[in-house]
């Protein structure tokens, strides 16, 4: 799945984290609880533009990988997105979204 990270101005953003979870099959047990998290700096990523408004594209696998090897996780539902912007002012805003998944 790729996310857009998207801001009027990310040079007042300090750093950028984000928490997805999900339901997934795996290893024979229906429903497990899965996720992965992460953080980025701005100003260490390539911005791109759509229609005059800068964002910053992540790739987030529902799955592991190790050693370039990756296993996905089958039947993805209840997918929940939160992220957390820490501004350089201190602040910090946070946004949570519920996506929903299609084959």
């Amino acid at each position: 799945m790729f996310v857009d990270f998207s801001a009027k101005d990310f040079s007042n953003i300090q750093y950028i984290y984000f928490n997805l979870t999900y339901n997934a099959d795996s290893l024979g047990n229906i429903g497990v609880k899965r996720g992965l998290e992460g953080s980025f700096l701005p100003t260490n990523e390539k911005t791109l533009e759509y229609s005059g408004v800068p964002y910053i594209r992540k790739q987030l696998n529902f799955g592991t990988c190790s050693r370039a090897v990756c296993t996905y996780d089958p039947n993805v539902r209840k997918v929940k997105l939160t992220v957390n912007v820490k501004m350089k002012s201190g602040s910090v805003d946070q946004y949570t979204t519920v996506l929903t998944v299609v084959d």
